[in-house]
């Protein structure tokens, strides 16, 4: 009786020692699982930001107070014109109307190239102020800030029309340029002339 109990110990030992190699066996596979399903997993993370960065571009479109479509019926008009303080600087004040029966958003800076009477042309630079978006009613408006760096008629680039697109669309107007020359600085990585956003 007593051999036969030490035999069942031994059998019951063998069996917990194969229950634990299996489970050791199996643990290091699913280790080897997780590891894959992790990889999986930050790519799927991965593909949901970029997702969402897409998704972000109407929520994008409608902040600031903005709420609906993008304006794409917009007239772009010249406004009025104030020197800087300096004096050296001009603001020309860029116009958009909204041309459409329903309420829109306009964000952005609006495209902006000055040309010369020899075709010389420059595509302005944008500013590094913040932009927001603005909702326009049907015949509302808002505005862009046009800066330019005057120069004198000698060493001045005399321009004369500057092209207008509002944000966002592929309708130019071309207007004819009266506010003198300015410093031709294309190449310049700050430029003194460039162009804001609307708002």
């Amino acid at each position: 009786m007593s051999a036969n109990s030490n035999w069942i110990r031994r059998s019951a030992a063998a069996v917990v020692a194969l229950a634990a190699v299996g489970a050791l066996s199996a643990c290091s596979d699913g280790q080897t699982e997780n590891a894959s399903s992790g990889t999986d997993a930050q790519e799927a993370v991965t593909g949901g930001r970029e997702a969402v960065s897409g998704g972000q571009e109407p929520d994008a479109l409608t902040s600031g107070g903005g709420n609906g479509a993008a304006c794409t019926n917009v007239k772009a008009s010249l406004g009025s014109t104030t020197p800087s303080s300096g004096g050296s600087q001009m603001r020309v004040q860029l116009v958009f109307v909204n041309q459409g029966a329903r309420a829109c958003v306009l964000r952005g800076f609006p495209g902006v190239q000055l040309r010369s009477a020899d075709g010389t042309t420059w595509d302005l630079r944008r500013s590094s102020e913040e932009v927001e978006s603005v909702t326009l009613a049907p015949g509302g408006g808002t505005s862009a800030a046009l800066t330019t760096s005057s120069a004198d008629n000698a060493t001045g680039w005399h321009v004369s029309t500057v092209l207008v697109t509002p944000p966002n669309t592929t309708s130019t107007t071309e207007f004819n340029w009266t506010h003198g020359p300015v410093h031709l600085q294309k190449d310049a990585t700050r430029p003194a002339t460039f162009v804001g956003p609307v708002g």
